[in-house]
């Protein structure tokens, strides 16, 4: 039995909102507003994630009423975050004190933007709180019918594409928004910790350099679908409606995905083996998953767009579970973007809805690989536990462990892996050698009497609860997976913070009077190295925590030690003292005295450090944290 509820709206309210603080304090650092009107108070947000940390948070194990109480905290937390990134805008975009129109924020989630969907013109500022450059593919919601012209922070045009908006999303509960179309856009390079801000106009389909529309692909019965990119190929079955193969860099992979659901066990709770599947446990019914339809076809595609810079195969599987298979220019992994719910209870059976992947890899003696706590990845093997002798008695629940950013299987000689990641936290497994299966949603009648007393039966908009999420699917050879799967995985959890702002004036206007790219460290960090910590202390004194991201022997170059200069790092800023602490920031290093324990791993001796402060030297999966005295100096600000 998996302790493992899975409130799918509760996980990624936490997924986003975690990726939230961390770059609302570097932006309160930076930007210098301890002195500006409004300018948020991340402390919300962070007594607000804190609270959510509670074990019954985390693993779901409490009342509906109690999860709603903690999403009304976390809204208040957001706010609070936006008028802080508000009041960053506020003070960095404008020349000579030109005051900036409103910032606005939308829900995306749901594809819906009342300036996007209703302005002529508009900007969209984008904010990536990573110590690295990203590129991101941006899609709004926009007009029916419109078409659109895109401007980088240059004035230069960008390829820009129009793409419906999936029938799935229109039928979210809740969507306030006429809009049908969405524009994709490509904003590239955004600068570490820092903003890019894009013109978009909407103009006459007659001009040059407007947005693509994307086109709707004929589909002729019992043939193929294929879509395909620079770098990618995706094969969609003809006859049964699922994902045949994806061709990388073309070689090609037999890889079939399908949604499928355990019925939930109803028992009288009066013994281990008569406990129902609930809040605390997951326990299906039997071991087999049912598929969504009873008929060939296991999916209906409903449409296929092509188009310059992306491609989409809208999948139907039934009234309550929908799907978009895409890929992207210049990427190499399938997007999996899908919607879920109300699951049905009127045949009084509780559903637990899983996605699942199946390949032609092979791995030995049921192995696979999970993260652990989104860092370190963790050898699993079927029906076994390393430190006690196991005896299955749950054949599906028993194998399921916490995804929080990636699960993977390889073949024993490592020529081939199959990685998914994950947009929250989610329970996963590889119950047969090829196969990987994720938890993306439950819906129970029945409690498990481990003391919440009321089923895992979620509700929205008077209904059963709708969710949308995404897998990224990627195929590879195993000693190039990493270097896939963690930069992406990094991307996915501090992913880049969209605001908009109405505007009725030209491009030339809005550059002369604002900033359209704003940079708040000097240089990008190394590919390997993660900025995990940098914010003020009560004190006045500053924390910084700094990771290496990849695992030993992850990746031929990447896995190696890395060493990171601090030095001018901080534009405007000069550090007159640092002292390394613990991980937890309240003990000096030199102060700490460890256990030794007697262990096989192989450990790494960090008592004799070839670098000093502010050359930072990081052992793989290392984080180093820092303490130090940092000072405005005004005659080094550009």
């Amino acid at each position: 039995m998996l302790r493992d509820s899975h409130r799918p709206f509760h996980d990624i309210d936490v997924a986003f909102i975690g990726s939230l603080v961390p770059g609302q304090s570097r932006v309160h650092l930076f930007a210098g507003l301890e002195e500006v009107a409004n300018k948020g108070d991340v402390n919300v947000m962070k007594r607000a994630m804190g609270i959510a940390q509670h074990h019954d948070a985390v693993s779901g194990t409490e009342k509906q009423a109690v999860v709603q109480d903690y999403q009304s905290r976390l809204h208040e937390g957001v706010v609070e975050c936006q008028k802080t990134q508000t009041s960053f805008y506020q003070s960095q975009l404008p020349f000579r004190g030109q005051a900036l129109p409103d910032v606005k924020y939308c829900q995306l989630n749901v594809s819906q933007c009342d300036v996007s969907e209703n302005s002529n013109r508009f900007i969209v500022n984008i904010y990536n709180s990573l110590a690295s450059n990203v590129d991101k593919y941006v899609r709004i919601p926009v007009a029916n019918g419109a078409s659109y012209q895109v401007l980088d922070p240059d004035g230069n045009a960008v390829d820009s594409q129009v793409i419906p908006i999936a029938a799935g999303v229109h039928a979210i509960p809740g969507r306030i928004s006429e809009a049908t179309d969405e524009l994709v856009f490509l904003a590239s390079k955004l600068p570490p910790i820092g903003s890019k801000s894009y013109y978009v106009e909407k103009i006459a389909k007659n001009r040059r350099r407007v947005s693509f529309k994307s086109k709707l692909q004929r589909s002729i019965p019992g043939q193929d679908h294929i879509i395909s990119t620079d770098k990618m190929k995706v094969r969609v079955d003809g006859t049964t409606g699922l994902l045949s193969s994806v061709t990388v860099n073309g070689e090609e992979f037999f890889v079939q995905q399908e949604f499928l659901w355990y019925p939930g066990y109803n028992g009288d709770n009066e013994s281990a083996d008569r406990r129902s599947s609930g809040a605390y446990i997951f326990r299906p019914n039997g071991t087999d998953a049912f598929p969504m339809r009873h008929t060939m076809a296991a999916a209906i595609i409903t449409a296929v767009y092509t188009g310059p810079l992306v491609q989409e195969i809208h999948q139907f599987y039934d009234s309550w579970v929908t799907q978009v298979i895409r890929i992207y220019r210049g990427q190499e992994h399938v997007e999996l973007d899908w919607v879920i719910g109300p699951i049905p209870v009127s045949d009084k059976i509780g559903k637990e809805v899983i996605s699942r992947v199946t390949t032609t890899i092979l791995q030995s003696d049921g192995t696979f690989y999970t993260d652990s706590n989104g860092r370190q990845t963790l050898r699993r093997e079927l029906d076994d536990r390393e430190s006690y002798t196991y005896t299955p008695t749950e054949p599906v629940s028993g194998n399921y462990y916490p995804i929080n950013s990636h699960l993977y299987i390889r073949d024993p000689l490592g020529e081939q892996q199959a990685t998914i990641l994950v947009d929250r936290s989610q329970g996963g497994s590889s119950l047969v050698g090829g196969l990987i299966e994720l938890m993306v949603h439950r819906r129970l009648l029945h409690d498990d009497s481990f003391g919440v007393e009321e089923p895992l039966d979620e509700t929205a908009f008077q209904r059963g609860l709708v969710v949308r999420g995404s897998h990224y699917l990627i195929l590879s050879d195993g000693p190039s997976s990493a270097r896939r799967y963690r930069p992406l995985a990094q991307q996915l959890y501090k992913q880049p913070h969209l605001s908009f702002v109405p505007t009725a004036l030209h491009f030339a206007e809005w550059k002369s009077l604002y900033r359209t790219q704003q940079q708040l460290i000097s240089r990008a960090l190394p590919e390997n190295v993660n900025l995990l910590t940098l914010e003020k202390r009560p004190d006045g004194l500053y924390l910084i925590r700094l990771e290496h991201i990849y695992d030993v022997e992850e990746d031929k170059v990447l896995s190696a030690p890395v060493t990171v200069s601090l030095h001018n790092l901080f534009p405007g800023f000069v550090i007159m003292s640092a002292e390394e602490t613990i991980l937890g920031g309240n003990q000096f290093r030199k102060d700490s005295q460890r256990l030794i324990w007697n262990s096989t791993d192989r450990q790494h001796n960090n008592s004799k450090r070839l670098t000093k402060f502010p050359d930072i030297e990081l052992q793989p999966m290392e984080i180093r944290t820092f303490i130090f005295n940092l000072v405005r100096d005004n005659r080094l600000v550009k």
